[in-house]
């Protein structure tokens, strides 16, 4: 007998009720709370969970792995006369509060997914610090008001992982920008101390710190720190394009300029990857740092040099949909075949050859969002060449309430990318090539996506 045949409406409305607070209560980690509860119902075992779905529509991509075919093809670390090309990835994280190391899980599971073995002992870590008032001078029409802006913009950790042969590298460089928000959240202290808080039921209090210290975020991300925010995974840019582990700085404070930014080791790969939030961020400070080659004097040189990069982005848990709203469109829009086709009256200004977005959520995630066809032309800007994929994975499996439905387990559909064998693959040797991995082939449907002018 299921457990809805002996409950009335209102009780499995209560129920339910109380089974989505402790879902959300997982969601901000406060998981003892909600523990017993929780785990009577979710972990009744996997024979009950719904299988793993796993779905991708857009046209083929490669992995970091196409990259590394090319280092394979030289000689081994130490013994190339001259730099050795290496794969370059930044992360740059979502809401919440975040510490220096958040992304080595994610890190080491891509590193093994491409037989990188080896591993400095150390991280190099750099504190990055804001624009020095001369450059904040030199582009008086782009930059806003300094003057608020914090003295730091977060902080940047460099990873090295090799083969053991020596003839791969992959350098991950992570982003921790959450230092520029927290000042803001002192606003808000109040509302969570011992003055305020014992007027407050347990669970309430729970829920009232996930939204003080998660859900606050995009707010301060919408007013006057979303400069500072972007200049930091700008700097971060700046540091991944000019640095190799050798040179990179650690233990110090030092800024990138914005200016150097823009120029590049073309021998170098560079990817790029968010979660939640960061996929906003990231889109955007891709957007200021290409509108800062307008105020560069060697424009033409450095224009050509970025015209030729194809920028792939692997945006964890997406949220470009829910950001997108109250912004409007952007400043060139639905103009992507005259920018990036070579026939385009526009061919000549583009910012990319290409910004392929690889965007993952899972539809169990309620802070994810799949992207619709048409917000790549309506609210990506021509001139970075968007090229979307979507990728619906469940990374959470659905269980059965006795009954009463199917629930995921928001926090692991939320955070569970960097853990699931597919994300990896799909991350690594991508979809639709010779590379693509076995476990991508048999698990995951592929709904190929072509041009209008190019289908039969």
């Amino acid at each position: 007998m299921a457990l809805s045949d002996v409950m009335g409406h209102p009780q499995r409305r209560l129920l339910c009720s109380v089974l989505l607070i402790n879902a959300m209560i997982l969601t901000a980690g406060c998981a003892g709370l909600g523990k017993g509860i929780t785990e009577a119902i979710i972990s009744r075992g996997q024979e009950e969970a719904q299988p793993l779905g796993c779905e991708i529509r857009g046209q083929a991509f490669t992995g970091l792995e196409n990259y590394m075919f090319r280092q394979d093809a030289l000689p081994p670390l130490g013994t190339f006369n001259g730099e050795r090309p290496a794969l370059k990835v930044l992360m740059v994280h979502g809401i919440g509060t975040h510490q220096p190391g958040y992304a080595l899980e994610l890190a080491e599971n891509l590193a093994k997914a491409m037989d990188l073995d080896v591993t400095a002992e150390n991280t190099k870590d750099l504190t990055l610090l804001s624009p020095s008032p001369e450059e904040f001078a030199a582009v008086p029409k782009y930059h806003p008001d300094p003057i608020d802006w914090p003295d730091e913009l977060g902080t940047l950790r460099l990873y090295r992982y090799w083969n053991k042969a020596g003839t791969r590298e992959l350098l991950f460089y992570e982003l921790t920008w959450s230092p520029i928000s927290e000042p803001e959240k002192t606003t808000l202290i109040y509302d969570s101390s011992g003055e305020y808080e014992y007027r407050r039921a347990n669970i309430n209090q729970q829920l009232k710190e996930f939204v003080n210290n998660y859900t606050v975020d995009p707010l301060i991300y919408a007013g006057n720190l979303r400069e500072p925010i972007q200049a930091s995974v700008g700097q971060s840019i700046c540091w991944m394009f000019n640095t190799k582990w050798s040179d990179f700085p650690h233990g110090t404070a030092a800024r990138c300029s914005d200016f150097a930014s823009a120029g590049m080791d073309m021998e170098d790969d560079y990817v790029m990857m968010s979660h939640s939030l960061g996929s906003r961020i990231v889109l955007d400070a891709l957007n200021r740092m290409a509108k800062l080659l307008t105020y560069l004097p060697d424009i033409e040189g450095i224009r050509k040099a970025w015209q030729e990069r194809e920028i792939p982005i692997f945006m964890l848990s997406n949220q470009l949909p829910l950001l997108q709203l109250g912004r409007g469109p952007p400043e060139i829009a639905n103009q992507t075949a005259e920018y990036c086709k070579p026939t385009g009256n526009h061919y000549a200004k583009r910012y990319f050859r290409e910004t392929r977005f690889v965007a993952f959520s899972d539809p169990n995630d309620i802070l994810s969002y799949g992207i619709p066809p048409s917000f790549e032309e309506e609210f990506i800007d021509s001139r970075i060449c968007p090229r979307l994929i979507n990728v619906l994975v469940n990374v959470a499996p659905a269980q059965d309430l006795f009954g009463l439905g199917e629930l995921a387990n928001p926090l692991a559909a939320h955070d569970g990318y960097k853990r699931d064998e597919r994300v990896i693959a799909l991350i690594t040797r991508g979809i639709g090539t010779t590379a693509a991995a076995p476990v991508v082939k048999e698990n995951c449907k592929w709904m190929e996506t072509r041009p209008v002018e190019k289908a039969p």
